[in-house]
């Protein structure tokens, strides 16, 4: 869903959906949150201002950037 969604809005290169097994011993990771990692910095931009309002499942999308440096050193090797 959130693929597709957000996908129509800017270019993703991937999706991370955070599990139980990736938030242990890592307390800044919560399961069921989504990091999206953008094709560009534009792409970011875009899929920030078109979701950043909507609800996903009764709940409301609370979109942030994330420093590339510490998603490639933390998250992309969850993906």
């Amino acid at each position: 869903d959130m693929t597709e969604g957000c996908g129509a809005h800017g270019k993703l290169v991937g999706v991370l959906i955070i599990r139980p097994e990736h938030a242990q011993g890592r307390p800044g990771l919560k399961p069921g949150d989504v990091y999206l990692q953008c094709a560009t910095t534009d792409d970011a931009t875009k899929i920030m201002r078109a979701m950043g309002h909507r609800k996903y499942d009764g709940r409301q999308i609370n979109m942030t950037s994330f420093e590339e440096s510490k998603f490639m050193a933390e998250l992309k090797p969850l993906m």
